[in-house]
């Protein structure tokens, strides 16, 4: 969603006879699932962290290490994921956006920060993790 917010999207039906990739690509369809243990395992811990707000503090700490390992398992280069965390220091939206997570969000679109405007529609799926905003 991040991503297709800046642009203006034109949509045009296209009947499904006309779609003949798209068609043929569901009907070879994969028969086997193709998500691995630790794939199943680190997205319940995700939605854990995102969707269950009321955490017991006996959990908080399984969950600080839960995302510490998501963190250092980015598939990133260590330089790259520092020059993410430098630019993310002096970029003033990131820094408006950590803060309204950490603060809370207005109720109101017309009392946020212009820089961070286009971003108040997607407001609840934004979440800062270290210093990233996955």
């Amino acid at each position: 969603m991040l991503r297709l917010q800046p642009y203006d999207l034109f949509i045009k039906y296209t009947p499904g006879r006309h779609l003949y990739i798209a068609d043929t690509l569901s009907r070879a369809a994969l028969t086997e699932h193709t998500l691995t243990d630790f794939d199943e395992e680190i997205s319940l811990h995700v939605d854990l962290l995102y969707k269950n707000l009321s955490i017991y503090p006996a959990k908080l700490k399984e969950i600080e290490e839960i995302v510490d390992l998501l963190y250092k398992n980015l598939s990133i280069y260590p330089a790259k994921l520092k020059e993410i965390e430098e630019m993310s220091v002096i970029d003033t939206t990131f820094r408006d956006i950590k803060k309204y997570c950490k603060d809370g969000w207005p109720e109101n679109k017309h009392k946020v920060i212009d820089s961070v405007k286009p971003y108040f529609a997607i407001k609840d799926e934004i979440h800062v993790i270290k210093l990233l905003i996955p």
